[in-house]
Formats: structure tokens, C-alpha cells, sequence
């Protein structure tokens, strides 16, 4: 192994950063700046969205990739009040892309959210499924993906 080796600016870091952070600048900005910023973020997470507005109520489990464009979003205006509630994204989870995650939403380990889903408030997404869609339904076969309800 490696006693050192160079990041995406060219920067020398050591090995205790995960070599992913070496190869996407968001996954070395999220494994090593959020936390600063008080949110929770596992080991080896692939975090590609700029999109955590209150780090603090962030946490991202072992393992978890949360895929391009993606927002968890953890605040929202309702009757000009705004509403905190953190967001959860279990171990070994897998959000797609562009999917919204809303606040007090938690999402099971080993689960999969499709792209362009939508997790609605407060929404417990079940472990070692697969999800997608708006409304977000189980999504286990190729003939489950634009189905009717």
C-alpha cells in the first residue's frame, strides 16, 4: 500500500482518505469538509450532489451513494413557517439521481430510490427494496417502471 498519494488538485494526502476522494472532487468535498459542518457521513460514501442545505441534519451511513443532482432536502416552508427535520440515508443505501429526499425522511439500508423519485416528508423508505417514482412505489420488476397504480 501506498504511504501517500495525490489528490484531484495534485495535492499529496494520506491513506486515510478514501481513495474515491482522489477521483471525484464532491466525494472528497463531502467526506471531508460536511462533517466540519455537522454532518454525519460514513465511511466510503459516493456523495455527487452540492444539495445538503442544513449539514447539521444530515447522515449518511456506511456505504451509501447518493447519485448526481440529488437534494436532501431537510427544510421546508409551509404557512410562511419554515420546518426543520433531519434526513437519514442508511448504510449501503443508493439514491439516484436527481431524485428529492424531503425533511424527516429516511431511507432503509440496502434500499434503492430510482432517478427523478420522490421521497415525501416524513416517508420511511423500507430496507433492501427498491423505490421510485412520484409517488414513490416499489419498483421490483422492468415491468413495475411506468405501470399504473
Amino acid at each position: 500500500a501506498l504511504a501517500s498519494t495525490q489528490n484531484w488538485e495534485g495535492s499529496t494526502i494520506s491513506n486515510s482518505t478514501s481513495r474515491a476522494s482522489t477521483i471525484c472532487p464532491m466525494v472528497a468535498f463531502a467526506s471531508e469538509t460536511t462533517p466540519l459542518m455537522g454532518a454525519k457521513i460514513g465511511r466510503r460514501v459516493w456523495c455527487e450532489t452540492w444539495w445538503l442545505p442544513e449539514f447539521d441534519l444530515v447522515t449518511i451511513e456506511d456505504g451509501a451513494s447518493i447519485n448526481r443532482g440529488t437534494v436532501l432536502q431537510t427544510h421546508l416552508f409551509h404557512d410562511r413557517i419554515m420546518r426543520l427535520e433531519a434526513v437519514h440515508v442508511g448504510a449501503h443505501a443508493t439514491v439516484g439521481a436527481n431524485a428529492v429526499i424531503l425533511p424527516g425522511s429516511s431511507i432503509g439500508s440496502h434500499a434503492v430510490v430510482g432517478p427523478s423519485s420522490l421521497v415525501m416528508r416524513s416517508e420511511d423508505v423500507p430496507e433492501n427494496g427498491r423505490w421510485a417514482g412520484n409517488p414513490l412505489r416499489s419498483w421490483n420488476t422492468r415491468s413495475d417502471i411506468g405501470a399504473t397504480p
